[in-house]
């Protein structure tokens, strides 16, 4: 959560993305909000805008390792553009 933080305090009022994306990796499922500049992450979502499963190793190596490869393992439901405007919020 804090690299979450961080990520949007770098890029201040530049971050303009707002919807939830819905992540689910080997069972374990969390929903990210983006709301402007803040972030909420929560279990579930009513109406997310993009969802992305797939292995939790798939997701690490994209995001983690930058390994965009990945990311063709990975399937991706909803917005495309959102999904990686998203992603790049999330990496370390």
């Amino acid at each position: 959560m804090s690299g979450l933080r961080r990520n949007l305090e770098q890029r201040g009022r530049a971050c303009t993305l707002s919807g939830v994306l819905e992540v689910e990796a080997d069972g374990m499922r969390a929903c990210v909000e983006f709301d402007g500049a803040s972030v909420v992450v929560s279990p579930a979502a009513t109406k997310p805008r993009a969802r992305v499963s797939g292995s939790l190793n798939d997701l690490v190596a994209a995001l983690v390792h930058r390994r965009w490869g990945a990311l063709w393992r990975v399937r991706v439901r909803g917005n495309r553009l959102f999904v990686l405007r998203a992603l790049r919020l999330l990496r370390p």
